[in-house]
């Protein structure tokens, strides 16, 4: 905080200013009178006396004069401006601007009212002012979303919900802020579901994910009477690198999961008993000839069975799940304090399953066993029989679970947590059955099949972007925005555009050399949208020399399957839009790019801006205007290896831009007609750019 100096001051200063000169006069005075004296002993004494005492008197009284004349016009002034100052935040504007009588200070008051003017336009750029206004805009989507809407921290207390959370949970009163989220819903699912993603970032699976850091949820209220059904999303903190809490999305899904758990149910107990009708009718009617047609109806029945549960399993959470996460589930269950002890082994495997069902059902059997033989060491594989297959396997040394036994515990109903479910429901949606058998005379197989996941969520080698970072999904301001038919009239600090680079097999576009990578990243309303990007390597038709290879590290093996410049045009072309590019020695880059307009049938018209003509007329061309020296003067920090990629750079010339935006506005460019016609005064540069 700045300290406020004491009003006396001014005083303090003025009359610092004006004790030397009177002494100086005193001392001058002492000085003449002293020759007086000795010019006495001459006879000039009596003649000269007066005429210096008098000249004396008048300098001390001209010195008092304009001490006085300088507390009117300098000092009190002073005093008011700085006691206005202090009033400013109570006050706002009218503490200054009221100021009566600012003497020689009529200047400063003017110019300090007119900079607290523009203050005051401006501060939404302060942060806790934008937050205030954030925070407003985001209370009123909130308010009229249609989905139910809650964040809670990692040990589930909750910090926001919205009306339609309260409306769909059908409760008022125990919702509430920095409450427990389990006083409302029933823990089991949420705290499954928070385990799965929070697995998932700390292994840096959600990079490559399909689903990021979210995952889908279904449970019930503590009572029992409602289901929802919706997403669980992980929340970092500002560093990207740590949770700190996640958000749920729910809709209202009792009714639609009662009566899809009865239609399956219905399904499965007719189908049963037409299979047992025909299978009668077959051992009568076999002297007629009829089992053709049974077992066309019979087809037709399991055809039926198979689209229909096809249909049911869309209202339930299945997913790729990671067999390490499905495992480590099982391992922390732990639902009925045992302390069974489970050992992972085999290598991970990707599953297409609901794995909150899944765990509870093996956590079930597992417990059964364990009551029964007294069994509490397990080990769990999971390996790969197929493509489309895999097997889950339990092994416990004991014997085998006989088919009756195992029929009752999979008629029993698991945790009310999931609804009304019994372990028979969960392997009927998921279109299996637990196989029992044993291994050799002392250990015995639990074997469950399972789907594999169609995604593997391998990291894909083409990949350029640099590491997750926040992701920039809402700009409030783009609602007050002026809009201009004249997009030259457009404020830089508004404006749309998107800043890009290429790497090259060369520096000779018009030699033939070709692109080999473009990089791209928007920019709006001047922010930088890391999550909106552009990143595409491109097959330059040719051999990448060892030297250009050297300085962007790309081979020919890394672009061999990529696309075409024709192919990979149109749709960059389309990422761009109708807004502005930028670029840093635009004239190389958009060289590559109008060479390529004609095959590619796309045309790039729009305004272009340069950062290196903008940094000469900001910075002026005395300046190292590489964007490697203009991003160490701005303290722009990018990892090596981001350094001479298409999208690294592409990044550190956005930067750079947005560094140069308030240097060019206190120069009077403001707008994109402007930075035009400031990067045009840069003839020097611009004619050596012509060589491309």
């Amino acid at each position: 905080m700045t300290k406020v100096r004491s009003t006396q001051e001014p005083r303090r200063v003025v009359r610092g200013l004006f004790i030397p000169l009177v002494a100086l006069a005193c001392l001058l005075v002492a000085l003449v009178l002293g020759l007086a004296f000795a010019g006495g002993q001459s006879g000039l004494a009596p003649t000269l006396l007066p005429l210096i005492a008098l000249a004396a008197a008048g300098l001390l009284g001209f010195l008092f004069f304009q001490m006085r004349r300088a507390e009117t016009m300098v000092v009190q002034p002073a005093q008011r401006l700085q006691s206005a100052l202090t009033r400013v935040p109570d006050e706002g504007l009218a503490a200054v601007t009221g100021l009566r009588d600012p003497g020689v200070l009529s200047g400063v008051v003017r110019e300090a009212s007119a900079l607290l003017e523009r203050y005051v336009h401006e501060r939404d750029e302060d942060p806790g002012a934008r937050e205030a206004i954030v925070r407003t805009r985001l209370e009123t989507v909130l308010r009229d979303l249609h989905d139910g809407v809650m964040i809670c921290t990692l040990d589930h207390q909750v910090l926001l919900y919205n009306k339609r959370a309260l409306d769909i949970l059908h409760v008022t009163g125990t919702v509430g802020l920095d409450r427990p989220l389990f006083e409302t819903l029933a823990a089991r699912p949420f705290r499954h579901a928070l385990t799965r993603v929070v697995a998932r970032h700390q292994s840096a699976r959600h990079i490559d994910h399909a689903d990021g850091l979210s995952v889908m949820v279904i449970g019930g209220t503590v009572d029992g009477r409602h289901m929802i059904k919706g997403r669980m999303s992980l929340m970092l903190d500002d560093t990207g690198k740590t949770p700190v809490g996640y958000v749920m999305t729910f809709e209202d899904v009792t009714n639609d999961l009662s009566a899809s758990l009865w239609r399956e149910r219905a399904m499965f107990d007719i189908r049963s008993d037409l299979k047992g009708r025909l299978e009668r009718l077959t051992k009568k009617a076999a002297p007629h000839g009829l089992d053709a047609d049974i077992e066309a109806v019979t087809a037709e029945i399991d055809r039926y069975e198979t689209l229909a549960l096809d249909v049911l399993a869309g209202a339930w959470p299945m997913s790729a799940v990671f067999s390490t996460t499905l495992f480590d589930c099982i391992v922390e269950r732990n639902s009925e304090e045992r302390s069974l002890d489970f050992s992972i082994e085999g290598d991970p495997v990707w599953l297409h399953c609901d794995s909150a069902t899944i765990t509870d059902l093996l956590d079930r059997i597992a417990n059964r066993i364990a009551v029964d033989q007294g069994i509490k060491a397990f080990r769990v594989i999971a390996t790969l029989a197929s493509e489309e297959e895999a097997y889950v396997d339990v092994l416990y040394d004991g014997q085998a679970i006989d088919k009756e036994t195992l029929t009752a515990w999979l008629d029993e109903q698991l945790e009310p947590d999931l609804g009304a479910l019994t372990g028979g429901d969960v392997l009927h949606r998921h279109r299996t059955r637990l196989l029992v058998d044993a291994l050799d005379e002392t250990t015995s197989r639990l074997r469950l099949p399972l789907k594999t996941a169609a995604e593997r969520y391998a990291r894909t080698e083409r990949s350029l972007a640099p590491a997750q970072a926040r992701r920039e999904f809402y700009d409030f301001d783009l609602l007050h925005r002026p809009h201009s038919h004249l997009l030259d009239e457009r404020p830089l600090k508004a404006l749309t555009s998107v800043v890009f680079d290429t790497e090259t097999t060369g520096l000779e576009p018009s030699k033939g050399d070709e692109m080999i990578s473009i990089g791209a990243v928007r920019i709006v309303n001047g922010r930088l949208l890391r999550g909106e990007i552009f990143n595409e390597f491109i097959n330059p038709g040719r051999a990448i020399p060892a030297a250009s290879t050297k300085i962007h590290g790309i081979t020919d093996s890394m672009v061999a399957d990529a696309p075409t410049a024709t192919e990979t045009l149109p749709r960059f072309h389309g990422f761009v839009g109708p807004g502005a590019l930028i670029a840093h020695n635009a004239a190389f880059d958009m060289k590559f790019l109008s060479l390529k307009e004609k095959v590619a049938g796309v045309r790039f018209n729009q305004p272009v801006l340069d950062t290196l003509l903008l940094a000469a007329h900001a910075l002026g061309r005395d300046e190292t205007l590489s964007l490697d020296g203009l991003s160490e003067r701005f303290g722009i920090e990018l990892a090596a290896e981001d350094r001479h990629t298409a999208l690294g750079d592409a990044v550190a010339t956005a930067e750079v831009f947005l560094r140069l935006l308030p240097i060019l506005e206190a120069q009077g460019v403001r707008t994109l007609g402007e930075a035009q016609a400031a990067s045009d005064r840069q003839v020097g540069l611009r004619r050596m750019q012509a060589q491309f």
